[in-house]
């Protein structure tokens, strides 16, 4: 025999996964695609903070003017071809873009900022 406090479990699990569903579904066909909760931007963050650090540590240890300057170029135009892509797409909103650019940016700037302070820290 099933225990009625187990159906009663079921039930309403099942009533909420539907609703749920329900209400997605109607927001997707209204707006013509799926939105997922996209602020800031998980793709433009991570391309910003591994690249931008990337070429934090690669022009550091790099002299020659050739190489930083196409370092500079290739990952400027890596992290504005993501963001540009996830708006052009419709994936996500320019909003979500502009703040995964704006919470890398300063992610890697403190990044950056603790790296030279340890650094120092061990020179002295």
């Amino acid at each position: 025999m099933i225990d009625s406090n187990y159906t009663k479990t079921l039930l309403t699990t099942l009533c909420q996964e539907c609703l749920i569903w329900i209400a997605l579904t109607a927001r997707e066909k209204l707006l013509g695609y799926q939105l997922f909760n996209t602020f800031p931007s998980k793709e433009t963050l991570t391309s910003i903070t591994v690249c931008g650090f990337s070429a934090f540590l690669l022009l550091r240890h790099y002299g020659q003017r050739v190489i930083r300057f196409l370092v500079a170029v290739v990952v400027i135009l890596i992290c504005l071809l993501v963001g540009v892509s996830r708006i052009y797409f419709q994936v996500q909103f320019p909003s979500d873009v502009a703040a995964g650019y704006v919470f890398g940016g300063v992610w890697v700037s403190l990044n950056v900022i603790l790296l030279e302070i340890l650094r120092k820290l061990q020179v002295s």
